[in-house]
């Protein structure tokens, strides 16, 4: 059971991905200008997820010059199962969970 809600996790990120991928890339190269914290977290779970871990942790330590805090306390999303998904996707990224 845990194995198959984890396969629809990794689903449901890729998805995620794709889906955002080309206009998140733009908005974190932007950011140069105004950081923007929750776009590297967002891009960086997601990488994560993905597999993709090299660039999840090149996103995490670009997040880091913005601010230390990588996995904030409060996210203000409603839906638990997505909080839960970003978090995990961070906690990967910042290779915790391995």
């Amino acid at each position: 059971m845990r194995i198959e809600a984890e396969r629809q996790d990794r689903t449901r990120a890729i998805d995620v991905v794709g889906a955002l991928h080309g206009e998140l890339q733009p908005l974190v190269q932007l950011d140069a200008l105004v950081p923007l914290p929750p776009s590297y977290r967002v891009l960086a779970a997601c990488y994560a997820h993905m597999g993709r871990l090299d660039e999840a942790r090149a996103i995490v330590a670009q997040l880091r010059t913005i601010t230390p805090v990588v996995v904030p306390d409060f996210l203000p999303w409603h839906n638990p199962d997505d909080r839960e998904l970003l978090l995990s996707g961070l906690r990967l990224a910042m290779g915790e969970g391995e």
